[in-house]
């Protein structure tokens, strides 16, 4: 059966030639390998609710959107930024009313994290302008790739993604290079190094979207092979600022002759569900996974599963009562029976109001 439909969530069962076509952002591919629980609730109909970013990642939000405004005055130039005050307070001006105006919900900080935030993201974006921009001539800003489909042998990877930057090398004009900028507390190292291995597969990731985005019909002219960058920007005291670059960061995607690339083994992941939970990994935090309070893998008990279950049953029925669509809510939640939990040889007693039952054996535990 085939079908030409655009896949922009997992959310729909879409198919060509027999295969099921899944969506995967370049962002999340490090994440399907580093947590393959924790990547399933942030990137399906999990029904789990979004966790808050927290101070320091809307700040990093506010620092990409203000570099970004900057360096769009000099897009198209084939030259690097010179410094100007003018623009510059223009972007810090922007940077200020992103930082004061979250479009997402924000974790509670007290005024004086605020306030140290704000400070730590103007020195930021003022040091890019200053010490980043110079150096560096762009051709794409926020490049949206098109969806790229990559058959990767039982399903179909449909590869979307937005490139922060690719820019123009002084040893081949004709030639492009992913530049990405990370934002974070180890973003730079005390010794002022952008650590770019953990990158590698994001930035291969751009350099095939980005090379299918800007040549037509699939036929190369304008080769992203250039070294791939990360601009590291640290959210800390110290505000540190740096480049790092690395080559060849494609090859581990598409593998060799002897061995299969990170495409190929995400396939099997996705096709197959295999989607177990990594206690050890550093994202093994309330702060970044949906599921932690009700993971079995780092021995969530039953009675936070019956908290969790009670909680979304109380978010689908808002949600009905907001009178929205309710059948995707209602294809998660249907067949609980909570009874079965027992916590200190006593019954749970949990009150679901949803009019539809939930699987918690599929939803929370993946039993």
């Amino acid at each position: 059966m085939a079908n030409s439909k655009a896949v922009t969530d997992n959310n729909t069962e879409v198919f060509k030639n027999n295969k099921r076509v899944i969506w995967l952002r370049a962002s999340s591919l490090k994440e399907l390998f580093d947590c393959p629980y924790r990547w399933e609730a942030n990137n399906t109909n999990s029904g789990i609710p979004a966790i808050p970013t927290s101070i320091k990642g809307h700040t990093g939000t506010a620092v990409h959107k203000a570099t970004e405004i900057y360096d769009k005055n000099y897009l198209g130039r084939y030259a690097p930024a010179t410094p100007n005050d003018e623009l510059l307070q223009r972007a810090l001006a922007s940077f200020k009313v992103a930082f004061d105006n979250p479009k997402f919900a924000i974790k509670d900080a007290t005024a004086k994290e605020i306030g140290d935030m704000r400070n730590i993201g103007t020195k930021l974006v003022a040091r890019y302008i200053n010490e980043i921009a110079p150096t560096v001539s762009y051709s794409n800003i926020e490049l949206k790739c098109k969806p790229m489909e990559i058959d990767v042998g039982g399903v179909i990877l449909s590869l979307t993604g937005t490139i922060d930057r690719l820019y123009i090398p002084d040893a081949n004009p004709m030639s492009r290079g992913v530049l990405d900028v990370k934002t974070g507390v180890q973003a730079v190292n005390a010794q002022n190094i952008v650590e770019v291995v953990a990158h590698k597969p994001q930035l291969g990731i751009y350099e095939i979207m980005g090379e299918n985005t800007i040549n037509k019909k699939g036929n190369i002219v304008i080769p992203v092979n250039a070294p791939a960058r990360v601009v590291g920007m640290q959210t800390n005291g110290k505000a540190r600022v740096a480049i790092g670059e690395t080559m060849s960061s494609r090859d581990i995607l598409i593998g060799t002759q002897h061995e299969a690339g990170m495409l190929q083994n995400a396939g099997r992941i996705l096709e197959h569900k295999i989607f177990h939970g990594n206690p050890s990994s550093m994202m093994c935090n309330p702060d970044y996974c949906r599921r932690y309070k009700t993971c079995r893998y780092r021995g969530a008990d039953a009675l936070e599963i019956a908290e969790e279950a009670e909680h979304l049953a109380t978010l689908a029925e808002n949600k009905r009562n907001a009178m929205m669509t309710t059948k995707a809510v209602e294809d998660i939640y249907k067949n609980l029976d909570l009874s079965s939990l027992i916590v200190s040889d006593e019954p749970v007693d949990v009150k679901v109001k949803a009019s539809t039952k939930i699987d918690l054996s599929s939803l929370l535990v993946h039993g």
